[in-house]
């Protein structure tokens, strides 16, 4: 199983606990659709030693001249980026899903001329140096599972429908968390029937 999030910024205990315990049976992804960050721009200065870098004010606009000038020889097709481990970085709230043991590697994406670049995150449960391959193994299947879930000029299908379709107000949200509550409570199924009818 696939999960699909939309993040801005994410962190706390609770939320390492919630991927500890996806991660058992799924890939979850992260996708940031405004990159207000410099990882790459730092992770190019500090490692290859391309001074130039620093001038971008944001990886966004990095990505943005990078993406653009590939795009003058690929026409079709998704483009990537190498991924990078964002949890040896000391900078909040990275440095806290660290410290409750999510590894998160991240990688900017375009599935064609006409879409977004997206930052996508993806988290692990071990350092990434430890299985370099699982995490490229893994990578290349959520760059399968964007190219295939992202129609041309759109974001990936799961963000768009939450966008468009995920405004519940406050007292039908309300009613969600109760019964997704009674529901966990209760394993039964005659147990839930009951439960629901009660209502």
């Amino acid at each position: 199983m696939v999960i699909l999030l939309e993040c801005k910024v994410i962190s706390g205990y609770y939320r390492c606990e919630a991927f500890r315990e996806c991660l058992k049976n799924s890939i979850a992804i992260g996708c940031v659709k405004r990159v207000r960050d410099r990882f790459f721009v730092n992770h190019i200065v500090n490692h290859f030693n391309i001074k130039e870098a620093e001038r971008f004010p944001t990886d966004q606009h990095l990505m943005l001249l990078l993406f653009t000038k590939l795009r003058q020889n690929i026409s079709s097709g998704s483009l990537y980026t190498n991924w990078i481990d964002l949890s040896g970085l000391n900078i909040n709230p990275y440095n806290k899903y660290t410290e409750n043991g999510i590894y998160l590697v991240s990688f900017f994406y375009e599935r064609d001329i006409k879409s977004k670049i997206l930052r996508i995150d993806v988290p692990f449960t071990f350092p990434p140096s430890e299985n370099v391959e699982l995490v490229d193994s893994t990578i290349n299947k959520v760059i399968n599972i964007l190219d295939y879930w992202t129609y041309p000029g759109q974001d990936p299908l799961p963000v768009l429908l939450a966008h468009e379709k995920c405004n519940i107000r406050r007292g039908a949200a309300e009613v969600l968390y109760e019964e997704i509550l009674t529901r966990s409570r209760n394993i039964d199924s005659f147990d839930q029937l009951v439960a629901s009818r009660m209502r």
